[in-house]
């Protein structure tokens, strides 16, 4: 697990929600941080994401606590490219994101980039 976006020094207190939007397999998660503002995260080559709602977390969820990992190679990302039908690819790499927001929940992204 490796970190790939930390959200930077803040008082976890102050998070209050966020958004997941996605259009033309692109995707922006917005963070908000009272007191602070805004933090964006912006997702490339989308082709999949799953939201798991907090009473539904595992503790290796939380592992990821209000940073973006890449998971690595996941039994999960394995399966989702191996059952990948296309003649043609649409990604040339993907990578297993997650990210654990407190009181809201985990986000679980197969992105070709995230930044």
């Amino acid at each position: 697990m490796e970190t790939v976006v930390e959200l930077g020094d803040f008082d976890t207190g102050l998070y209050s929600g966020c958004e997941f939007n996605h259009s033309d397999g692109g995707g922006w998660l917005t963070i908000h941080v009272d007191e602070i503002g805004n933090k964006t995260i912006k997702f490339d080559v989308i082709r999949f994401f799953q939201f798991t709602a907090l009473p539904n977390c595992t503790p290796d969820m939380i592992s990821a606590y209000f940073e973006l990992v890449d998971l690595g190679e996941t039994k999960e990302l394995k399966s989702f490219i191996a059952s990948d039908q296309s003649s043609t690819k649409s990604f040339d790499d993907l990578k297993h994101y997650r990210i654990f927001l407190d009181e809201t929940g985990c986000y679980d992204i197969f992105a070709q980039h995230a930044e």
